[in-house]
């Protein structure tokens, strides 16, 4: 796995079918395992440090896959990804003003550290929950992630936002699951990489940026920021 830096610039882009239509939950899923070779392919990763993906709704209207890829070489990158889209017609990317391209500075934190510490959690759950895109798992791993976040969110509505890691066991919900069904946590995660993970999965940054928010939406949740003001 490659570590995604400060010094990487970032670059937002949206999938869609060929078509070009909104993508409703059913085909965010669909559309994003017509994507996953993309996301494995090593030529992606030279360049490609890191990145996550959520399901999100364009300023145009409808929703699309959004990636946000950290890259020491946006080229080289973009190349890739628009290679994939000419090889694979019934992807394409999406044309929208939200898009990005060979971004400096920081995605969403003004503090470095924290900045990183984003970066680094954000590229490794998303790396899980490719593993866990299969029709057989994802309705399993839903319920436990729903689950999660319900403990959470009533966290953050009897505490508020704060810079430290809410007390929950993350693990206890996620721990089983990911190490029988993701080969990414298992074979590819040091035992301190996760131990952050369990961190980062009840983080709130002093920004009011919940982590696990990031999490919730690359499987189409909106529930944090339906919940919390």
């Amino acid at each position: 796995m490659n570590n995604p830096t400060n010094k990487d610039v970032f670059g937002v882009v949206f999938f869609r079918f060929s078509d070009q239509r909104g993508l409703n939950p059913t085909q965010y899923f669909d559309c994003l395992r017509a994507l996953e070779p993309l996301l494995r392919n090593r030529a992606f990763e030279d360049s490609t440090s890191g990145f996550y993906i959520n399901y999100i709704t364009n300023s145009e209207g409808g929703n699309s896959i959004r990636l946000t890829y950290f890259t020491n070489d946006d080229k080289k990158t973009m190349k890739e990804i628009e290679d994939f889209c000419v090889a694979n017609p019934n992807i394409s990317l999406f044309s929208s003003a939200d898009s990005k391209r060979n971004e400096g500075g920081n995605a969403i934190s003004g503090d470095a550290a924290e900045e990183l510490r984003f970066r680094i959690f954000s590229n490794v759950y998303t790396h899980i929950g490719l593993d866990l895109l299969d029709p057989a798992l994802l309705p399993s791993f839903l319920q436990i992630l729903a689950s999660y976040m319900s403990n959470f969110l009533r966290m953050i509505q009897a505490s508020g936002f704060s810079p430290e890691e809410k007390v929950i066991d993350a693990k206890s919900f996620f721990g089983n699951f990911f190490n029988k069904n993701s080969g990414f946590f298992k074979n590819e995660l040091s035992d301190s990489q996760k131990e952050q993970l369990w961190k980062d999965l009840a983080y709130c940054s002093a920004q009011n940026i919940c982590f696990p928010h990031f999490f919730d939406l690359m499987f189409c949740s909106p529930r944090l920021s339906q919940n919390i003001s």
